[in-house]
């Protein structure tokens, strides 16, 4: 079954990695779990696309509309290895909201939302580090 993922690998940090693995493992956990609550509230926030039925669907870049509750109750963070949290959703279609198809253009939530999460994940890194100096 396919899987759109979203990465968080500490691969970059092999110091950190190596001197507090459990500290580096809290910090892609944090940040794993910011990104799904940003996809899920993301989600769930008000559409501007057509209107199907009562469906207020999405419009063009905005997140996908909570339509079923697949998609959003399918998000999900696991620990792939002792370096990587990724956070996935196994939805066979999630491929085509994230990047568009033919006749649709994209809805995307696991980017934007890692994206999003990007100034955090670097805070929590420099922080982490700064302890490494004490």
């Amino acid at each position: 079954m396919p899987r759109t993922t979203v990465t968080l690998t500490s691969n970059r940090y092999p110091e950190l990695a190596r001197r507090m693995p459990h500290a580096l493992r809290e910090i892609r956990q944090e940040t794993a779990a910011e990104i799904e609550t940003t996809i899920k509230t993301g989600m769930a926030a008000g559409k501007t696309g057509l209107m199907h039925g009562r469906h207020q669907a999405s419009a063009p870049g905005e997140m996908p509309a909570i339509d079923t509750g697949a998609l959003v109750n399918s998000i999900q963070v696991e620990e792939e290895g002792s370096d990587t949290t990724v956070v996935f959703t196994n939805q066979e279609y999630a491929d085509e909201l994230e990047y568009g198809r033919a006749r649709m253009a994209a809805r995307p939530f696991m980017t934007p939302s890692a994206e999003a999460a990007r100034p955090g994940w670097h805070r929590r890194l420099a922080t982490l580090e700064r302890r490494l100096d004490e």
